[in-house]
């Protein structure tokens, strides 16, 4: 996948407008794919919808629920230079970390490309390193050499973390683990296991929001 430049300037603001509902650009964005992180970092905020959905959680920041996969290019690429980027998923361990860890990816490997985090503030939880694939079926087909790259396994932070640092934006990425090639599948993860784990996140963010520190 190419990895673009940003939006021109001119229409930045109809992107974002299209795809979220809120036009204006905000110091901090967070992009999720997951609802139920999505809803609970939201909850009692102003609601906008474009094509995704999108909540104003203060002047300062916003929460928006995107597709999963390649398509935050879109995101990223209409949110002005020097944006802080969060984005906040669900993760596979590749074997060393456990279901239920809260993490954050350093190191994210796409492409046989390799991308650091650039967010300005130093990590507020465990530090490990992503792997980034198009689909769960092609994390299954590689899952012996993905562990030999990483610590977890997802669809989004190794395009996150290249597209932010060629665009002039800053990006960190805060997973939960959800699932383990070796004991439970993705598709034998009930989401609402993770609900304690989803509040940590989200009190997080809010707590962060609130000192303008995220």
């Amino acid at each position: 996948i190419m990895i673009p430049k940003s939006f021109d300037e001119s229409i930045r603001s109809k992107i974002r407008t299209c795809l979220w509902g809120y036009k204006e650009n905000v110091p901090v964005i967070i992009f999720t794919p997951f609802d139920v992180i999505f809803y609970q970092i939201g909850k009692g905020c102003k609601k906008f919808e474009g094509w995704w959905k999108s909540y104003l959680l203060n002047n300062d920041c916003l929460i928006v629920l995107t597709p999963q996969g390649s398509q935050v290019i879109d995101a990223i690429s209409c949110v002005e230079e020097n944006t802080d980027i969060v984005f906040i998923g669900l993760a596979g361990s590749l074997g060393k970390l456990k279901v239920g860890d809260i993490v954050e990816p350093i190191t994210a490997f796409y492409n046989d490309s390799e991308s650091k985090r650039t967010a300005r503030q130093e990590p507020s939880f465990k530090k490990t390193s992503i792997v980034t694939v198009g689909s769960f079926a092609e994390s299954f087909e590689k899952s012996e050499l993905l562990q030999k790259k990483a610590e977890c396994v997802d669809m989004e932070t190794g395009i996150i973390f290249q597209t932010s640092f060629f665009q002039g934006k800053t990006a960190r990425s805060i997973q939960i683990i959800s699932d383990d090639f070796s004991k439970k599948s993705f598709f034998d993860t009930n989401l609402k296991t993770m609900e304690a784990q989803i509040g940590v996140v989200s009190d997080f963010v809010r707590k962060m929001i609130s000192k303008n520190t995220l």
